[in-house]
């Protein structure tokens, strides 16, 4: 006759030779005092990466604007040459064929209506060989003394175009420098 199968009970750990002894009231103390031990080193472990973090981007802000100031300044001399020597050549330089520009434009919105040119005395004889070249019978060329080398004024019916190239190279001047300026206000006060 077959065994019957004998089954172990598990519903009971105290008859169990294996079952954890019971927990006391001092382990849970202790317990309790290391988690929540642990859980503030964690805290004050995460500050300390937090406040280390915050710092270093702070000094990566700071040799960036260093790096930015010291490269702005190197290229001051070049921003110098420009403002002063070669923004002043080029407007006298072009200012003959900016004007014969102007002219055209001005000849095919209204071929009937006379244009009238004022030049300072100086830039009169630089500027009309380059309208020579235009062949426009209606326009008028006069020198004004009471405008400046560089500036020009372009007058046809009722309107009036005025071209003033030193304010030109004035504000560029004056961004160019402001640049510079920018920068040396941020290193001296963050």
């Amino acid at each position: 006759m077959p065994r019957s199968p004998v089954l172990e009970r598990f519903d009971t750990f105290s008859d169990h030779p294996f079952a954890p002894p019971p927990v006391s009231d001092d382990w849970r103390a202790g317990h309790a005092a290391g988690l929540t031990e642990g859980e503030l080193a964690a805290a004050a472990r995460q500050d300390l990466l937090r406040d280390s973090l915050v710092q270093t981007v702070a000094d990566l802000e700071f040799r960036f604007a260093e790096a930015r100031a010291h490269l702005i300044g190197a290229l001051v001399p070049l921003f110098q040459t420009l403002a002063d020597q070669i923004l002043p050549a080029i407007a006298q330089d072009t200012l003959g064929p900016h004007i014969a520009d102007h002219l055209r434009r001005a000849a095919e919105t209204d071929m009937s209506r006379p244009v009238h040119l004022c030049l300072s005395p100086a830039d009169a004889l630089t500027v009309e060989p380059a309208l020579v070249g235009l062949r426009l019978p209606l326009v008028r060329v006069t020198a004004d003394p009471g405008l400046s080398p560089g500036q020009a004024c372009l007058m046809s019916g009722t309107s009036e175009t005025v071209l003033d190239g030193p304010a030109l190279v004035t504000a560029i001047r004056a961004s160019l420098l402001a640049l510079q300026d920018e920068t040396h206000e941020r290193t001296q006060h963050g």
